[in-house]
């Protein structure tokens, strides 16, 4: 029987993000995403003014693994969705294995990059990209593995179930199961219809070990409303690009609130470059969402009428339009946990003290709950539980250790996930 080994170069002890998993058998080896850990960047880079300028520095400095300049590192690779810290580095693989993931996935990450300065480390047209739909398979060499839907802060984020000679493994990549657009299955369901035996569960634990605040997207709905009611004049509302969940939400409350809603240029382009993907339903723009920069002087006119959709603790927005007395911000995202956006946000909280807009955190994770995760434990059933993507990876094999024996992942080391 063929040998089953993980090697984890990123999102283990203690990371939240930078996932970079090799899955190997005796004949073929599959990447499990191949992404940046922002933290780790900030400590030795800087965007735009202190940029990384080779694959070898981004080497030494620990973010991607020396193995990776060998055209032989891996036949393929899948990627869980198109947040940067699950995709960024894919670029800097020798070999440029096909990169597997959702059709969404693949428009998503195709915006995002377009961003990107298109020469050096930014150059992604060596990358072979291929779009999978959900619950078809591709294989190669003895390794076999298809695409599931996961609910998460993104549009097209997916589950994998890999099939080996020793069994079947499942990466969750991140997931939820509290957004507001439920994907037509949950990857649990289609991983117990599935007869061989799981070997492993590789499973996300961002919320464990900290507090969690178990709100719903629905929740998320209830609060802005009663904010929407409350507000005289401008509503800001900071989300994530990506998060096309949310979108949804604030359009549904500024149609109670009988305001329009108005987005700055990038979540824009996120709902551009999905707008023909009818299962997703993205708001459209021109239609329920408007461009920032078309309509800022009816904003700045009467600011009453409009909901601004802005993201990355901007404080641009806030200079131009001067908020007047009466106006609320909320930020509908992550709180900063990086030392960069950190001074980010202290910096857009200074404009605002400056026009007394206060501010109000309305948000709802897209990770599992600890719950969540227990229930999915109990549900498959795993031979071997390993905890990724979290803060506490002891906290996280402790949550299940009840249930299943687990195995806390260590970087640049071969684990063993066959049968003894």
């Amino acid at each position: 029987m063929s040998r089953l080994n993980l090697r984890c170069f990123g999102g283990v002890e203690g990371e939240i993000g930078g996932n970079q998993f090799l899955l190997a058998t005796d004949g073929s080896s599959l990447l499990l995403d191949f992404g940046v850990n922002l933290s780790r960047f900030g400590s030795y880079f800087k965007r735009i003014f202190s940029e990384p300028s080779s694959r070898e520095e981004l080497i030494r400095a620990n973010l991607i693994p020396k193995e990776c300049a060998d055209p032989s590192f891996a036949s393929a690779c899948v990627l869980s969705h198109a947040h940067t810290d699950h995709w960024r580095f894919i670029n800097m693989l020798q070999s440029n294995p096909t990169a597997y993931a959702s059709p969404v996935t693949l428009k998503l990450i195709a915006a995002i990059s377009s961003r990107y300065r298109k020469a050096g480390l930014d150059n992604y047209s060596a990358v072979k990209f291929f779009p999978l739909e959900f619950q078809k398979k591709a294989s190669f060499g003895d390794i076999e593995f298809e695409i599931l839907p996961v609910d998460h802060s993104i549009a097209g984020a997916s589950a994998f179930l890999i099939h080996t000679p020793e069994g079947a493994v499942v990466y969750s990549g991140d997931f939820r199961t509290h957004g507001r657009l439920q994907p037509p299955y949950h990857f649990w369901e289609a991983v117990k219809e599935n007869a061989e035996p799981l070997i492993a569960l590789i499973c996300e634990g961002t919320n464990v070990g900290h507090l969690s605040v178990p709100y719903t997207e629905k929740d998320v709905e209830t609060a802005l409303l009663a904010v929407v009611e409350k507000t005289k004049k401008l509503l800001i509302v900071d989300i994530s690009p990506e998060d096309v969940d949310r979108i949804r939400t604030i359009v549904k409350t500024a149609e109670i609130g009988k305001r329009k809603v108005v987005c700055t240029k990038r979540i824009i382009e996120v709902l551009e470059a999905i707008s023909k993907e009818e299962h997703v339903q993205a708001p459209r723009p021109g239609v329920e969402v408007h461009k920032y920069e078309e309509l800022k002087h009816d904003v700045l006119r009467d600011p009453s009428r409009f909901i601004l959709c802005t993201s990355f603790y901007s404080e641009r927005e806030i200079r131009e339009l001067q908020p007047p007395a009466g106006s609320v911000y909320v930020l509908s995202s992550s709180e900063p946990f990086e030392e960069e956006r950190e001074v980010d946000f202290q910096r857009l909280q200074n404009w605002l003290n400056i026009f007394g807009i206060p501010i109000l955190h309305i948000h709802s994770s897209g990770h599992a709950s600890p719950l969540a995760i227990r229930e999915v434990v109990k549900i498959l059933n795993p031979r071997l539980f390993l905890p990724i993507h979290t803060l506490y990876p002891e906290a996280t094999a402790n949550l299940v250790a009840d249930l299943v024996p687990v195995l806390v992942p260590k970087r640049d080391r071969d684990h063993y996930l066959g049968v003894p």
